[in-house]
């Protein structure tokens, strides 16, 4: 079911309607991530919100902590950062967030995909 939007300040309505109703998805990307650089996100026109998926490597040992990431724009680093795992899922919210958003590998020679969605 599709959710009208309200008749406001388009940025301001397309924030509301994006925070509470997620919004439709207007784009999709496989954001492959390595230890040696923090990669960014390519955000389409019109996103408020990105829905993130961790696959990790296949060949990696040990999945539960494979990527690092912070929203405000610092570099992650192997050791410092938000730590997510195999199959972790995560919200970033804004088109401010998302611009900051960086994530990095956190083993040498392993590459993993981040799926990702994003909402208008």
């Amino acid at each position: 079911m599709k959710i009208p939007k309200l008749f406001l300040n388009d940025t301001f309505t397309d924030w509301l309607h994006a925070l509470f109703f997620q919004g439709e998805c207007i784009g999709v990307e496989t954001l492959q991530v390595y230890w040696y650089y923090a990669s960014q996100l390519t955000i389409p026109i019109g996103a408020q919100y990105a829905l993130l998926v961790v696959e990790a490597s296949p060949t990696i040992p040990d999945k539960s902590k494979v990527l690092r990431f912070w929203e405000d724009g610092s570099l992650p680093t192997a050791t410092s950062g938000i730590p997510m795992g195999e199959l972790g899922v995560y919200e970033v919210k804004g088109k401010e967030n998302m611009q900051r958003f960086r994530i990095i590998g956190i083993e040498a020679f392993y590459g993993h995909s981040v799926q990702i969605q994003y909402f208008g």
